[in-house]
């Protein structure tokens, strides 16, 4: 199966990428930062794409042909907010 994941160098994600891999799904990930992957891992079976969830219009074009799309494992969080952020 070809699956499209968001959020794969995160903790879920990464648990995620891993187990499609080990049943032999061919997934692709979008990542901010490429670096972040242990590509060595999950290659040949991960396809790595730069992207950010900001481009939506992208983002929409690169989900087109994939049979399952977990695009919620993607977050933008920020820890320790200050006060004045907080409002």
């Amino acid at each position: 199966m070809k699956v499209f994941v968001t959020g794969a160098t995160g903790f879920l994600g990464g648990h995620l990428v891993s187990r499609l891999v080990s049943e032999n799904h061919h997934v692709t990930c979008l990542v901010r930062n490429p670096d972040k992957i242990n590509s060595t891992a999950w290659a040949p079976k991960v396809c790595l794409v730069k992207g950010d969830l900001s481009e939506q219009e992208v983002l929409q074009k690169k989900i087109n042909g994939f049979d399952i799309v977990f695009f919620n494992l993607a977050a933008i969080y920020e820890i320790d907010v200050s006060k004045e952020r907080k409002s």
